[in-house]
């Protein structure tokens, strides 16, 4: 379980970062890097997203 709370804590800092990195890019005007980061951030919150629904459903079967 420890090592799906790092993978979490992992994912949050990649979306804060692509975010960053965002804004970043849009002030630059460099547009393509803009798309790529997000492109990253979607794939990570999707990832995120999965993780989350593992995790419920091992908490499911822990309980019960």
């Amino acid at each position: 379980m420890i090592k799906k709370i790092l993978l979490n804590v992992t994912y949050n800092l990649a979306i804060l970062l692509f975010i960053f990195f965002l804004i970043w890019s849009i002030r630059h005007e460099r547009y393509l890097l803009s798309a790529a980061s997000v492109f990253m951030i979607v794939v990570v919150v999707f990832l995120k997203v999965r993780l989350v629904k593992e995790v419920k459903t091992l908490a499911k079967k822990g309980s019960s």
